[in-house]
């Protein structure tokens, strides 16, 4: 029997703190053809690589892994190694003062109240795009007015957008709960 299986990619990538990946690691394949018996090909639900540990990695990467072979003389994997990919690249520390908006307010009935009404984010992003994060219109902060009517508890957490195209990490929000106030309007 002849089979197509996913690669299980059994890698450690270590980055010192000021750098990381960018984006997951990627194989080349991701899939291999495995040939053997039928009782054993048909039990495998994908095939892994050698298991390896990458230290200290500070720049992009591109590597042969091989496959594991456990199962050798059994069957048979085409190819015999995959090629791997990782983009890691530095990153920094950046902290934004976000206004929150309610969102969803069913009509001018009602006035909602914030307090406070920012919340600081810190977060770490690629030092080519600190800039771009730090000035980006699209990374803002919302409460949903279904949240407040829901709650029971007098704070709501705020939900955080992130901008599109920049890759913001490990958020902080400060605080991480607001209080709010309705105040109905005559």
């Amino acid at each position: 029997m002849t089979r197509r299986l996913p690669v299980e990619l059994r890698v450690v990538i270590e980055t010192p703190p000021t750098h990381d990946l960018l984006y997951p690691p990627r194989v080349e394949p991701d899939s291999v053809q495995v040939s053997g018996a039928v009782s054993i090909v048909n039990e495998l639900g994908a095939w892994p690589t050698v298991s390896m540990r990458l230290r200290d990695v500070r720049d992009s990467i591109a590597i042969r892994v091989p496959l594991s072979d456990t199962l050798r003389p059994l069957v048979t994997i085409t190819p015999e190694a995959v090629q791997l990919y990782a983009r890691v690249v530095p990153f920094t520390e950046g902290v934004r003062e976000l206004p929150v908006r309610v969102t969803g307010v069913p009509s001018t009935e009602r006035v909602v109240t914030l307090e406070p009404a920012t919340v600081r984010v810190r977060f770490r992003v690629p030092l080519a795009q600190y800039e771009a994060a730090m000035t980006a219109p699209d990374f803002f902060a919302t409460v949903p007015y279904e949240a407040i009517r829901a709650d029971t508890t007098g704070r709501v957490r705020p939900i955080i957008h992130l901008p599109d195209g920049i890759a913001v990490r490990d958020i902080v929000v400060i605080p991480p709960a607001l209080r709010y106030y309705n105040v109905l309007i005559q």
